[in-house]
């Protein structure tokens, strides 16, 4: 090869990289016109003994363990069958393996110190702390502890639990979340703090090993810009923090700055995660995390583990009751967002449920498990694309208990047509008594009998909703209840569902939307008197069975569980109402 050769060779290849470069730059350029770090999948990872070329998932193993106690004496002293109990649970997805090491007590050590506070000079100490002792409001309780799990009978109980999982590891990091949670006296209250650990280097990341010092102040800067955002443009009731919350997990995208029931919102609304890009915080973190962030090509998400306590029977429950319930993952976006879907079962019974969805032709079945009793299971995660396969479903069941005799339900079979707009539709999802998310919750067993999809015409649905047309006799009773408060019963509250009392005006509403609207009113005037005991409440809903007063009821019956219900006088009110006091 002569030299001239040679040289016209090496100009090639530098002009060559030159050209990789700049294609690179252009078209990791965002729409800004700068180059965005964190938003790309890097294909060059920086070689090293610790990392794989490609994402190894990380090894876990999952544990549980449980204690219980009850009052060696009766809380109260005339009745032998009521005692204090306490339960104390933990359920953990820990790691063995990160990244191919199993050298990992750094991340154990971190996990002790959020999970068991106030004794976690190692892990396992902190869960013997943990579970040796009892727990609750009462002081000078003298506790047994018990081989199995208190029973019903055993009242007053306060249930603590923590649960270690993972949320979110890639490349570079694993996030742990750890959720203590505790009920007492039927309020659950909840806290969550994150754990993040440098799979490349094997060490815990600090909230000074993510972000750069004296950064403290720019970033409340920016955590407070983006709650006035939220509070202006989604009308969330939060606050300004005073303070940068050192509770922090990353993700993909971005960090998260939690802060827990009451610190920012009012408690009832919950712990508050603020969201920030890695582009919005680009200038602010260290050149070592972001290293790690650009390695976040490869990554995989975890969804949270669930204890599963043993089943309880409830009274009333011995009649099967079954729906399919889809929660949107975000329901400000539900014209794109995806769908979860679950099983709920409402009854004693132990419930094998087969779910089908067919091509016009054959039946393929989509899901086949057992759902216990009184509880609540996941389905699938449901896509866009997915949703024109659900519009026909078949759902066959078997119910049985459990160690004990029951009367036999029939095996049943329901075919549903589900309408797929509704999917499109933000009204369409509202909280129930099964979620309090919005959600839409379809029947499929109602009272053992399996519902039947009927299509019927917009007359046909507003009678089912509003009541069939009433007799003279009937027209003549219903006037009664327009007036606001009837005389002779001072300070009771009359509240008129009828759409055209509520609405101004309904045309081009359908049943559904109208249904909406009343049963928000309900909850509206529910809310507002829920601890004004004493309270009476009339609601009009109109005369006979229809499907306002059945929505009404199976709110009152689970999510208002504090009142009575009786129907309202018929000399004061006509047919079609129903009278709740508040206890």
């Amino acid at each position: 090869m002569t030299k001239r050769t040679y040289i016209i060779i090496i100009a090639l290849l530098v002009a060559l990289d030159v050209a990789t470069g700049f294609w690179y730059i252009v078209n990791h350029i965002n729409t800004d016109g700068k180059s965005d770090l964190f938003d790309r999948r890097s294909e060059l990872i920086a070689t090293a003994d610790t990392i794989a070329d490609t994402f190894v998932p990380d090894k876990f193993e999952v544990r549980e363990n449980n204690a219980y106690f009850v009052s060696k004496e009766p809380a109260i002293d005339d009745d032998a069958q009521t005692y204090y109990a306490s339960v104390k649970r933990i359920k953990s997805k820990l790691p063995t393996e990160i990244n191919g090491n199993k050298n990992i007590d750094a991340i154990f050590a971190a996990i002790a110190d959020k999970a068991f506070p106030q004794s976690h000079s190692n892990y396992q100490s902190g869960i013997h702390a943990f579970l040796k002792t009892p727990v609750f409001n009462a002081n000078g309780v003298d506790y047994k502890a018990l081989d199995t799990e208190p029973t019903i009978t055993q009242k007053y109980g306060n249930v603590q639990g923590v649960k270690i999982y993972p949320t979110f590891s890639s490349r570079g990091y694993l996030v742990m979340a750890i959720s203590l949670t505790s009920y007492d006296s039927g309020k659950k209250r909840e806290k969550i703090y994150y754990v993040n650990y440098n799979r490349r280097g094997q060490s815990v990341l600090s909230f000074n090993s993510i972000f750069a010092s004296n950064s403290e102040d720019a970033l409340l800067t920016l955590v407070n810009n983006k709650i006035e955002s939220l509070a202006d443009d989604e009308g969330m009731p939060l606050h300004k923090a005073t303070r940068l919350s050192a509770n922090v997990y990353a993700r993909k995208r971005g960090i998260f700055f939690v802060y827990q029931a009451g610190e920012i919102a009012d408690e009832s609304e919950g712990m508050i995660e603020i969201f920030l890009s890695f582009k919005a915080l680009q200038k602010h973190l260290t050149s070592s995390f972001q290293a790690l962030v650009s390695e976040n090509g490869d990554y995989q998400e975890y969804k949270p583990i669930t204890f599963k306590p043993k089943a309880q029977e409830r009274k009333g429950g011995d009649q099967l009751n079954l729906y399919l319930s889809f929660l949107p993952a975000n329901v400000k976006e539900i014209s794109s967002t995806t769908f979860e879907a679950y099983v709920v079962n409402d009854s004693n019974y132990y419930v094998q449920t087969l779910i089908m969805k067919t091509d016009g032709v054959a039946w393929s079945a989509v899901f086949n498990a057992v759902v216990e009793p009184n509880s609540k299971l996941f389905v699938a995660d449901i896509e866009r694309s997915q949703l024109a396969s659900l519009e026909r479903l078949c759902i066959q069941t078997l119910a049985w208990k459990q160690d004990k005799t029951f009367m036999l339900k029939p095996a049943l079979s329901t075919e549903l047509r589900l309408d797929c707009t509704k999917f499109y539709k933000l009204h369409t999802f509202q909280p129930d008594e099964f979620f309090r998310e919005p959600c839409w919750t379809v029947s499929v067993v109602r009272d053992d009998r399996p519902v039947r999809s009927v299509f019927a015409d917009a007359e046909q649905m507003r009678e089912a909703l509003l009541g069939a047309a009433p007799t003279k006799e009937q027209k003549s009773a219903e006037q009664k209840p327009r007036q606001s408060k009837p005389s002779g019963q001072p300070g009771e509250l009359v509240i008129d569902l009828h759409a055209e009392e509520l609405l101004d005006d309904t045309s081009g509403l359908s049943s559904g939307d109208i249904l909406m609207a009343q049963m928000k009113e309900f909850r509206r005037v529910m809310d507002e008197n829920a601890k004004k005991k004493g309270q009476r409440i009339v609601f009009i809903h109109g005369k006979g069975e229809g499907v306002l007063r059945k929505n009404i009821l199976q709110e009152l019956k689970y999510r208002y569980k504090q009142c009575t219900v009786q129907d309202a006088s018929f000399r004061e009110y006509g047919y079609g109402a129903t009278l709740v006091r508040i206890n």
